[in-house]
């Protein structure tokens, strides 16, 4: 029997769950709550309830979901820049040259925000036929990600420099020495936009974790330009 839920129930809070199989007798249970005090309804959900179509009609209609993009219309008022993206020089996949190619077929400007790392923005800052912004996602001490980016390049370099290698961890994808607030002060310093990047992410990779009190978070939110929402996970 497929169920449409209405945006207000309880089930959602089930969310956290990471598999259909282990939850599927707390989710009937719930759906029986949800559904005993209505006659029309309880009779007919106990035998033939579909907890997997349950579930997908959970998953596809309460995630925002985002089409692919009409960049040709976009670019007709806009200036089209992907703003997030990482080489091999950290946990990319493509080689700089590669993604040169690509943002060039489609017309579009890049911003390679490597992990602790500037070699790709450097990279990519010499091909004079590309649009490229500057950037690095750092790593906090708490483990947490902010993107940082700079209107010249050698300003990025500069603050590479004297700011981030320093600090470093054991590797590029380790965190750094420096607390949150500590990272978005030497940012300052520069000329720069500061974006926390999927805000929502596990494992403290997004500013909205258990670790910072809310306290702490307003306190930090106050100091940055944004913060990432189509990749919010």
């Amino acid at each position: 029997l497929p169920i449409r839920l209405p945006a207000t129930t309880s089930i959602l809070r089930l969310s956290h769950i990471p598999g259909i199989e282990e939850s599927q007798a707390n989710l009937y249970q719930c759906l029986l709550k949800r559904f005993s005090n209505k006659k029309n309804c309880a009779p007919f959900i106990r035998p033939r309830i579909n907890i997997r179509q349950v579930w997908k009609n959970m998953i596809d209609n309460h995630r925002i979901q985002f089409e692919r993009p009409n960049i040709a219309e976009l670019k007709k008022e806009n200036t089209v820049v992907d703003l997030h993206f990482h080489s091999y020089y950290s946990d990319g996949f493509n080689k700089v040259e590669t993604i040169a190619e690509k943002a060039h077929d489609l017309g579009i400007g890049i911003a390679i925000t490597d992990h602790n790392e500037i070699r790709g923005a450097v990279e990519i800052d010499g091909y004079r036929d590309i649009f490229s912004i500057p950037g690095i996602e750092m790593t906090s001490r708490e483990g947490t990600h902010v993107l940082i980016y700079f209107y010249q390049i050698d300003a990025l370099e500069k603050f590479y420099r004297n700011h981030v290698i320093p600090h470093m961890g054991n590797d590029i994808m380790s965190s750094t020495a420096l607390e949150m607030e500590e990272i978005i002060k030497r940012a300052r310093k520069f000329k720069t936009v500061i974006i926390f990047p999927h805000p929502y992410c596990v494992v403290y990779t997004g500013i909205q974790n258990s670790y910072f009190s809310q306290d702490r978070l307003e306190r930090i939110f106050s100091k940055v330009d944004g913060v990432e929402v189509i990749n919010a996970e």
